[in-house]
Order: structure tokens, then C-alpha cells, then sequence
């Protein structure tokens, strides 16, 4: 009987399946499978995270997925928890401008109210589980919070029984230490999350908070999408930019094409007296030429180390990450530095910037959200940035004497 079930099971198809059919084809079957393997896990969550708002939040957290689909590259179930987290922040904020009691407290409102250490606990299994890597995320969501089987959740995430089974086991661990750090038992707050009672069936059409909801998810997402394209697109620039000032530096490998060797000598002789003494102009307007790019290159690796280090503090990023960017920064400003003490004060800058960082990996790592090996890459540079302003100290003084 159970080969039979899996075979079943299997014929319709993993999460990504489904997922391109409706994209492809608009199969509103496909869609319809993922609303049943899906909807009992997003209600629950809804219902945590939304309280009164529930229904509408299920509903957006669906038209979402309906039209954003295509853009789903990971696992479905730890990006519909991202969504539905979305959706519900985005519930919390407008009733904090509207001022309204019932919908600022986001909670059901049958909850007695000797129930706060319960919703405090589920709401701490969510954050805790959406700062988790996206396969244990998915798994637990699908295994733990759906109630799906091994081999079920092995047919929807696409991944074999065994992957199931060992990834399973590590995000168990992984969410009873960070859960047990703040003070909440995973047994008790699990069960508690998945109580929620019937799914809503799918309204047609949906509310019209349930449309301004999907709108402001969606945009959101697209804005996100364009910081990390400005992002990229800015690191694009320095590499173009380096290119550009290498080429326009006298002596540069694309300045030293030669003549054809059946020139006359007279030509030749010339030719390489132009390049050897370019005319006054040239030269000076190469020159700040290159003093522009090296400014512009500067400012977007500010801001690419403001944007950094923003992400490394909400968990989007990890702090060796956003330190290499910090470093990077150093030492372009080192290289357009025009007096050693202006090196000791941008030495001196970027240390106490690095010790912020060091901080941030500190008390992720206390919190079980980041790693050893983490904390201690952020460290090394730290110490290596400190050793080498008080080199810097010692050559001036010496100069100085």
C-alpha cells in the first residue's frame, strides 16, 4: 500500500513541477495542488502572525504567489513563510497608523489572556525560523508545522528520503539550541504553532485588503530586487572604472601598440616621441580624469558598505561579507590618501567601524545565529586593520624625526 501512496504522491508532481506549469501554462490545477499542500501550514502561520487579520493575510500571501511565481527560485514553503511574515509586518504597521487596538495587538482574538506565553513563544519559533538557511527552514516548515511524512516531503521539495531525514534532524537541532537560548521549549511551541484551525476557502474575489496587501508585497519585492541590482551594478562601475583609469595612465598596456615594422623610420622616430611626451593637455586631463573615477569609486564602495553592513544586523547578510566590503573601502581611499596623516585618520575610521562589525558577529554568534569561524574572520581583520595603523603611527613619528 504505501509504494502504491508514493507513486501517487509522486504523480503529481514536486513543488517546482507544479510551479512551472503554472507559470508555463497557467495550469490552475498546479496552482490549486500547492493552495492544498501549502494552505494549512500559511493559515496556521497567519493566524499567529495576523490574529484577526488572518483571512486577509492568507489571501495575499496566495495572490502573491499567484503572480509572482516565476520569480520563486528557492524553496516554496520557506518563501511563502517569508511572505507570509511580509504580509503580516505589513499588517502590524497599518495598524499602528490607524491607531486601532484590536488590529495593533495582530493576535486571535479568542486568545484568552493568560495565553501570552504561549503567542510569545510562537512568535519566537517564527522569527528563529526565518533567520534558519532556507533547506532547514523548508524542511521543518513542510515535516514539522504541514505534518507531511518523510517520503511526502521528499516528493514535494524535490530532494531524496535521506536528504529529508538528515536535514530534518540538523534543523531540529539547530532551532531547539536557538530556541532554548530565549528561553522556549521546541516541543510545546511547535504543537502550539500548528494549531489553527479550518482553512478558509479561497475568496473569489478576494477583499480588497487583501489586494492592497498583495500590492505592497509585490512592490517590496521589486524594490529589494532593484537595491540588489544598484548593488551590483555599482560593483560593475568600480571594475569599469579601474579599467578605464589603468588605460588612461601614460604607459598603459593598450598605449603601447607599435607601427607597422615597413613604416618609414622617420615615422616610427615620431611616433614613439608622442607617445613617449603626450602634450600637456592630455596628460592633465588625464590626470583628473582619474582623480574623478577614483571619487565616484569611493562613494559607491561607501555605499555599498552602508548597505552591508545593514544586512549583516537584520541576518540578511553574513559580517565576513559586509567586512571584505569595509576593507575594500580602506584601501581605496589609502591609494588617494595625500598625507600620512590623513592615513592614520582613515586607519582609525575603519577601526572603529570593523569593531561594530566584530559586535554584530559577536552577538549573532551568542545567539546561535552566526558561526565561530565567522566571528573570528571578523577578528582577523579587526587586528590586522589595528597593526597596521600603529605601523602607520610609527613610520610618521619616525619621519617626523
Amino acid at each position: 500500500m504505501i509504494p502504491i501512496l508514493r507513486l501517487l504522491r509522486a504523480a503529481t508532481g514536486s513543488d517546482r513541477n507544479l510551479l512551472d506549469r503554472y507559470v508555463r501554462d497557467r495550469d490552475e490545477e498546479a496552482f490549486t495542488e500547492l493552495v492544498r499542500r501549502y494552505g494549512t501550514g500559511v493559515w496556521a502561520a497567519c493566524v499567529r502572525l495576523a490574529g484577526s487579520d488572518a483571512e486577509d493575510a492568507f489571501q495575499a500571501v496566495f495572490l502573491t504567489l499567484s503572480r509572482k511565481a516565476g520569480t520563486v527560485t528557492g524553496s516554496l514553503p520557506a518563501w511563502l513563510h517569508a511572505v507570509t511574515r511580509r504580509v503580516a509586518s505589513d499588517l502590524r504597521r497599518n495598524a499602528r497608523r490607524r491607531g486601532t487596538v484590536e488590529a495593533a495587538a495582530a493576535r486571535p482574538a479568542e486568545a484568552p489572556p493568560d495565553d501570552l506565553g504561549l503567542r510569545e513563544s510562537v512568535a519566537v519559533l517564527d522569527e528563529e525560523l526565518s533567520r534558519l538557511p532556507e533547506r532547514y527552514r523548508a524542511v521543518l516548515i513542510v515535516c514539522c508545522l504541514e505534518g507531511r511524512s518523510r517520503d511526502e516531503a521528499a516528493v514535494q521539495l524535490g530532494w531524496s528520503e535521506a536528504q529529508v531525514k538528515g536535514r530534518l534532524q540538523r534543523a531540529r537541532d539547530m532551532l531547539r539550541t536557538r530556541l532554548a537560548r530565549r528561553g522556549v521549549e521546541l516541543g510545546g511551541a511547535l504543537l502550539a504553532a500548528a494549531v489553527a484551525g479550518p482553512v478558509p476557502v479561497r475568496a473569489d474575489p478576494p477583499s480588497a485588503a487583501a489586494l492592497t496587501l498583495t500590492h505592497g508585497v509585490i512592490r517590496a519585492m521589486v524594490t529589494q530586487k532593484l537595491k540588489l541590482a544598484a548593488v551590483l551594478m555599482a560593483c560593475a562601475g568600480i571594475a569599469v572604472a579601474g579599467g578605464m583609469a589603468l588605460r588612461a595612465q601614460p604607459g598603459g598596456q593598450n598605449g603601447d601598440a607599435r607601427e607597422p615594422s615597413n613604416a618609414p623610420k622617420e615615422s616610427r622616430v615620431g611616433a614613439a616621441q608622442d607617445k613617449k611626451d603626450p602634450p600637456p593637455k592630455e596628460r592633465t586631463d588625464s590626470a583628473e580624469k582619474v582623480k574623478e573615477l577614483q571619487k565616484q569609486r569611493i562613494a559607491v564602495l561607501k555605499a555599498a558598505a552602508e548597505v552591508g553592513l545593514k544586512l549583516a544586523q537584520r541576518d540578511r547578510l553574513e559580517v565576513w561579507e559586509a567586512v571584505e566590503d569595509r576593507v575594500t573601502l580602506l584601501k581605496a581611499e589609502l591609494e588617494v590618501a595625500a598625507t600620512e596623516a590623513d592615513r592614520v585618520t582613515l586607519y582609525k575610521k575603519a577601526l572603529d567601524d570593523l569593531k561594530v562589525y566584530e559586535a554584530v558577529a559577536k552577538a549573532r554568534f551568542e545567539a546561535a545565529r552566526g558561526t565561530e569561524l565567522a566571528l573570528h574572520k571578523v577578528k582577523a581583520k579587526r587586528l590586522e586593520t589595528e597593526i597596521a595603523l600603529e605601523q602607520e603611527k610609527m613610520k610618521q613619528a619616525k619621519d617626523g624625526k
